[in-house]
């Protein structure tokens, strides 16, 4: 899962990025908006890679608690590169995305990133 979801958001393709949501996921990423369902985290995606096309997410310190066979809860630090936004993001941060498995496939149905302080540093 986390292989598929870097490698569509280094694609910039926001559709397979968005099929990894469950239809009725729930996230809120840095820009601090609430996106629910897959359709609304897909027009997030597809707007992030238009706005700023040279952003890198990489990910680092996986921790996952595994509830039960069909439910992972997942936390990592995140590293951001690129961006060319002014005034320009911080670079580093965190998030929690809770995984579910359905018909032998994880989606994510949860999702928080936000930045880490200091906001700035390398």
């Amino acid at each position: 899962m986390v292989k598929e979801w870097d490698e569509a958001a280094a694609n910039k393709d926001a559709k397979t990025l968005s099929n990894l949501y469950a239809q009725n996921a729930d996230i809120i990423h840095y820009d601090n908006i609430h996106y629910e369902g897959r359709e609304s985290i897909k027009q997030h995606f597809e707007k992030q890679f238009i706005d700023d096309p040279n952003l890198n997410k990489d990910f680092s310190d996986h921790q996952r608690i595994v509830l039960t066979p069909e439910i992972v809860i997942e936390s990592a630090k995140s590293h951001i590169t690129g961006s060319k936004i002014n005034p320009s993001p911080p670079t580093r941060g965190r998030y929690t995305a809770t995984y579910i498995k359905k018909q032998g496939r994880w989606l994510i149905v949860y999702e928080r990133a936000w930045w880490t302080w200091p906001f700035k540093y390398d």
